[in-house]
């Protein structure tokens, strides 16, 4: 049955858009492959229009001057004209009273003349002649006020109905009026069709007033083609839907819904009703149908907000008494003010009914059903998904009901009001949406009323036994599921700590190691493949921890300010070293007025990143990766940061990219093995992106590559952008690169800071201009860099030169220091990928340091005394080797009572304590300090910093709960680290780095 009811739903839904007045193109094409003798378009043809009718000037085109003008007509292009309608008002014609808005008086009628000419050849006027079954015909769309059609000056039909005094004394403004023409009228060469206007000039209904269509055809066809069958068949039905559902009020006084739903059916037959032909033929004046049209499509609105209120929440609200009120003065006004005033009124109800529309449809339906079937998805233990919830609440709920045929209802009254204000078509749709929605609200209450009925008929005590099973289920399913959570979380702290206190060793040991000047090339870079394999691996155990979070809902974002060049400075220091084993080309283009200043969680924002551009390097095996950065400001305060990350990898087949973002997903194992990785660094990044209000997006070609979009919304905190070139007009650059993708992402850089540059990808080029040009920079690889500044010297060239360097060159040693020794200029270095932000220090000679030789830190605190308690001497000894380039008095000590007597007789600045310790633990001595600063009155509390690996969710509270100030987890980061130190550290304390 609910597979029938589907099937039916989507037949009537297409049968509508079928019926509906097609455009110009399309009815064309419809009528012209059915017409077998002759189609005429009447919106192709040359047209003219005048002010009066003379029944002798309408035989024959009229006389025109080379501008197209005449004494008395003028020439409309069809072209401009196809567009719209042929409403007198906007056909250009000279000195026509203008009217003032609102005014409840009509202008004087006036008589107008609209020509069409078009011309026949012999051959087709023999075709309509000798073509015995062909009867031509003539369609229009929509004509009045009042009218008479014309054909080489013999009248056709006519519809006008004048007082004495020449005025409109019953109006006839019809639509879809066909009828049939007599083929001896047609005659060989230029033929005239002319159609006799009397109206107001500035009447919606004076002239051709809707856009199509208008046509000469076969007048059965004609006739088969617009039968009004269908519609004489809805209003059958609402009249009978009305008067049921006034029956069932009648008997059920208290469901008001009943009421408001049958004078809604009853107003919405008037309305089909009186858009017909069929009225014309018993009430010719259309002034009075068109009034009686607009009151009752003005009453639909307010009775369909009155039902869906008093069927939702039982009672009526105060906007929907306040739009009513507001619609009845309208239709008051509009059925005693002239018909001008009538149509002006109708056009303010359609701007408030799309307004009203929206607040129904967005608020108290879709908003309402939403929230319903989250609020039983998450009751119901969230046995199923959620769509399941959604595709099932919508046949089975009533709000679901209301969403589906309001859903169609809307979407019908958004083309009617567009048509008829702007495009004029005559489409109509409306009326097989105002169908779908009377069928849910009649199985909306059908269901209600045998609900009710089922409901008188149960007992209070099966009421009472089905309450006590599911109460019983439901405290079964929670003890589980408690149990569960009890387990899962043990099972992480426990994981979380014994993994994380071996990792802080080795990090921490790495860390110092890197700080100390190696000679050897091959044990820097051992040391750097622990670092990478130990940071690989804590990143699987962040991952595992943060999906955690997220589940529970405790994940926090924590947004503070923070400078952009710096995110993207580390997001590549971290990210360079994931191609140190692979030929693989990195390009950055970064838009250089993106705002520096912002505010927003940095280090999701970070990891966010940092997943991305690794995931790209894992799945692609040869060829580049490129990172590309853009941003649209949404207002003065907030930027839109889109970040893209493309790859030449593997591809994901096209069924997979909806699993893409699952939890542990990976695709495609025999061709991806050997790939290190969980499959949750895309589901965390999704689900941070859009916890932070934004998302992530994916396109993918199996075998080609693939493209990542993140878009996340930021806060700006300054205007001034990420990097500016001073006087960039005066830094024209010379640049040898022969690597397409690597010269196309440079370019785009000396571009962006608007900096001129001349690209070679020949030596001998590069050369030549080098020798016969002026530069001021001078950008080239390694293995130019002594034939190069051989020649500066040589020539005496008054150029800055500047060695592109890559991650080869580094870990050979050929950095900045060694660079000193050649002749010439001072020689600038570059470090690959080339970007705007280190390209404008470049241009603008700010000192640049090689990204493995960053070890500066933003203040020194040699004043400053710190304590750190762990049970373990490694951890100590790793915790004082990173704290030492801060230059702080530093103390150690593995015991818990040790630290509480340290701090009696020390007063340090800041004690990181350790919260898994033998004898007393970390919170115990915490407790235990505190104690004892309450009694000897001391003000001024010592900062204590948990120092742990135990990072599940809601640990950091509980260490603040416990007498802490802060949390900070191992493996130590130094990101971390320094915003500690400077949170808590005493101002006075800290000694600014001027070399930053």
């Amino acid at each position: 049955m609910k597979q029938f009811t589907r099937w039916a739903v989507l037949a009537l839904l297409l049968a509508g858009c079928k019926a509906s007045s097609p455009d110009i193109a399309g009815s064309t094409a419809a009528n012209a492959a059915g017409e077998g003798a002759y189609y005429l378009d009447l919106k192709t043809c040359p047209l003219y229009a005048r002010r009066g009718f003379d029944p002798l000037s309408i035989s024959e085109a009229p006389s025109l001057d080379s501008t197209g003008e005449g004494e008395i007509w003028k020439y409309l292009d069809h072209e401009t004209l196809r567009s719209s309608s042929l409403r007198i008002k906007t056909l250009g014609l000279p000195d026509l009273p203008k009217r003032r808005y609102l005014s409840p008086f009509g202008e004087k009628d006036e008589e107008f003349t609209i020509l069409f000419t078009f011309t026949l050849e012999n051959e087709e006027l023999q075709r309509i002649l000798h073509k015995g079954e062909y009867i031509p015909g003539l369609y229009l769309s929509g004509i009045g006020d009042n009218w008479g059609v014309y054909l080489n000056g013999t009248l056709l039909q006519q519809e006008i109905h004048l007082d004495g005094e020449g005025q409109i004394k019953m109006h006839t403004a019809w639509r879809s009026v066909y009828f049939p023409l007599d083929k001896n009228l047609f005659k060989t060469g230029t033929n005239a069709l002319a159609f006799r206007i009397i109206g107001g000039p500035n009447y919606e209904g004076s002239g051709l007033f809707y856009v199509s269509p208008y046509f000469i055809g076969e007048y059965k066809s004609i006739a088969k083609k617009y039968s009004e069958s269908q519609t004489i068949a809805f209003c059958l039905l609402y009249l009978f839907v009305g008067v049921y559902h006034f029956i069932l009020f009648l008997g059920w006084r208290k469901e008001k819904h009943y009421l408001y739903c049958s004078f809604f059916s009853i107003f919405l037959s008037i309305y089909l009703f009186a858009r017909n032909q069929s009225p014309y033929f018993f009430l010719r004046d259309t002034g009075i149908l068109y009034r009686i049209e607009g009151a009752s499509l003005i009453m639909l609105v307010p009775l369909v907000m009155a039902f869906i209120e008093t069927l939702t929440i039982h009672r009526i609200r105060l906007f929907t008494k306040i739009i009513s009120v507001f619609y009845g003065i309208l239709i008051i006004t509009q059925s005693l003010f002239s018909l001008n005033y009538s149509d002006e009124a109708l056009g303010i109800f359609q701007i408030s009914a799309i307004l009203c529309i929206i607040y129904l449809f967005v608020y108290e339906i879709l908003f309402m059903f939403i929230n319903s079937q989250y609020v039983k998805w998450k009751n119901e233990g969230k046995r199923r998904s959620l769509l399941s919830y959604f595709g099932s609440g919508l046949l089975s709920t009533e709000l679901g009901n209301l969403l589906a045929g309001m859903s169609i209802i809307f979407l019908t009254a958004m083309i009617d009001i567009i048509d008829s204000r702007f495009l004029y078509y005559g489409l109509s749709t409306i009326k097989f949406g105002f169908f779908m929605f009377v069928v849910s609200i009649t199985l909306i209450l059908a269901k209600k009323f045998i609900y009710l009925n089922k409901a008188l008929e149960m007992s209070n005590s099966s009421l009472e036994t089905q309450v006590k099973e599911r109460t019983r289920a439901l405290e079964d399913q929670t003890r589980l599921a408690e149990a569960a959570s009890r387990a899962k979380t043990g099972f992480l702290t426990k994981m979380s700590h014994e993994i994380r206190t071996p990792m802080n060793a080795i990090l921490g040991m790495v860390e110092i190691l890197l700080r100390q000047n190696l000679d050897e090339t091959e044990a820097r870079d051992n040391i750097m493949s622990i670092r990478q394999a130990g940071t690989n691996l804590l990143s699987i155990i962040n991952d595992i921890l943060d999906i955690s979070k997220i589940e529970s809902g405790k994940l926090e974002i924590i947004p503070q300010g923070y400078h952009f060049r710096s995110l993207i400075n580390d997001v590549l220091s971290i990210i360079n070293a994931y191609f140190f084993d692979k030929s693989l080309r990195f390009t950055v283009e970064i838009d250089h007025t993106l705002p520096d200043s912002l505010r927003g969680d940095e280090v999701r924002l970070r990891q966010i990143l940092i997943n991305l551009l690794s995931n790209a390097v894992k799945y692609t095996m040869e060829g580049s990766v490129s990172f590309k950065i853009k941003g649209k400001l949404e207002d003065s305060r907030r930027v839109l940061l889109s970040f893209s990350v493309t790859d030449t990898g593997t591809g994901i087949k096209e069924e997979d990219l909806d699993k893409l973002f699952g939890e542990f997903a990976q695709f495609d194992a025999y061709k991806n093995k050997g790939i290190e990785g969980t499959g949750l660094g895309l589901a965390i990044s999704r689900k941070l992106s859009r916890i932070m209000g934004g998302d992530i997006s994916v396109e993918s070609v199996y075998g080609q590559g693939s493209v990542f979009t993140a878009v996340i919304p930021q806060e700006i905190l300054d205007s001034r952008p990420l990097a500016v070139v001073i006087k960039p007009e005066q830094k024209r650059s010379l640049v040898y690169e022969k690597r397409r993708i690597l010269a196309e992402s440079l370019q785009f850089s000396f571009e962006n800071l608007g900096v001129p540059v001349m690209f070679c990808a020949e030596q001998d080029t590069f050369f030549k201009f080098l020798e016969t040009e002026d530069y001021q920079f001078v950008f080239f690889p390694s293995n130019l860099l002594e034939k190069t500044m051989h020649l500066i010297v040589e020539k005496g060239k008054k150029c800055k030169p500047v060695l592109m360097m890559e991650m080869e060159d580094a870990s050979s040693h050929l950095d900045a220091r060694s660079l000193d020794v050649h002749k010439g200029p001072p020689l600038r270095a570059i470090h690959l990928p080339i970007y705007t932000v280190p390209l404008a220090d470049i241009l603008n000679n700010r000192k640049t340091i090689p990204l493995h030789e960053r070890r500066d830190v933003s203040f020194t605190a040699p004043e400053a005394k710190i304590l750190i308690v762990d049970d373990l001497s490694t951890n100590l000894v790793v915790a004082k080797g990173l704290m030492s380039i801060y230059k702080m008095n530093i103390t150690t000590c593995n015991k818990g009572r040790e630290s509480i007597e340290l701090e009696k007789k020390n007063r340090f600045d800041i004690i990181f304590m350790d919260h898994m310790m033998p004898e007393m633990d970390g919170i115990e001595t915490a407790e235990a300090i505190r104690a004892w600063e309450r009694e000897n009155d001391r003000n001024k509390r010592v900062p204590i910093i948990a120092l742990t690996a135990n990072a599940i969710t809601g640990m950091r509270e509980v260490f603040i709960e416990k007498g802490f100030q802060d949390y900070l987890s191992k493996p130590i980061e130094l990101a971390s680290l320094e915003e500690i130190l400077m949170r808590w550290l005493p101002e006075e304390k800290k000694v600014k780095n001027e070399n930053l």
